[in-house]
């Protein structure tokens, strides 16, 4: 049995903490802008038409995702702290702290994009389909940086798995007792990696 309990934190400049998230976030956005970039240079697309694409799909996946979360999985919380919900702050007993914008749903991200794209069509004034087609070759590769998060920190609970499985890959603190009936949850790591000999639990 291996105990996975990665840090989240990926550097520390003085007081300001850079997650995995964050770093993989701008990675993704910035792969996507260089191979849009590079198929509208392809296609002759003017340059004017090209810069406001990123601003554009930024504001909209941050906003998409970040009101996806809040409403999606603690409305309760953020409707009550709707500043927390906007900016990446937080309340505590020691008065306000800067703390990121610590959770983004992608689902979210993938309306507000939408409405982005949508957006950003009505200005430009060009084909959309031919928009929606550039975005789509850069959107695979950037999903694969940000999904990588979820192997490193198993965050998505995906199927039960037996007890009786060869291998675990458990998740501090609360390391539970395995017994032949028991069944524990696993995360989408098991997606990739679902043999019947070996299979990987997550979250025991």
């Amino acid at each position: 049995m291996i105990i996975w309990s990665p840090s989240e934190i990926a550097l520390t400049l003085g007081p300001i903490e850079i997650r995995w998230y964050s770093l993989m976030w701008c990675l993704g956005l910035a792969l996507a802008y260089f191979i849009v970039y590079r198929l509208y240079r392809k296609q002759q697309i003017p340059a004017e038409k090209f810069d406001p694409l990123f601003l554009y799909c930024f504001i909209g996946i941050l906003i998409g995702a970040r009101l996806g979360h809040c409403l999606l999985y603690e409305p309760g919380y953020f409707l009550s702290h709707p500043i927390e919900m906007l900016l990446p702050i937080k309340q505590t007993d020691e008065g306000w702290k800067l703390v990121g914008y610590a959770g983004l749903a992608s689902h979210g991200g993938t309306l507000g994009i939408i409405l982005a794209l949508w957006l950003y069509v009505r200005r430009t004034k060009l084909n959309i389909l031919r928009v929606v087609d550039n975005i789509a070759i850069a959107t695979p590769i950037t999903a694969c940086v940000m999904a990588s998060l979820t192997i490193r920190f198993a965050s998505f609970v995906a199927e039960p798995i037996a007890a009786s499985a060869t291998f675990f890959l458990c998740k501090p603190p609360k390391i539970k007792q395995i017994t032949p009936d028991a069944t524990e949850n696993t995360t989408a790591v098991i997606r990739i990696f679902n043999h019947k000999s070996k299979r990987i639990n997550t979250s025991c």
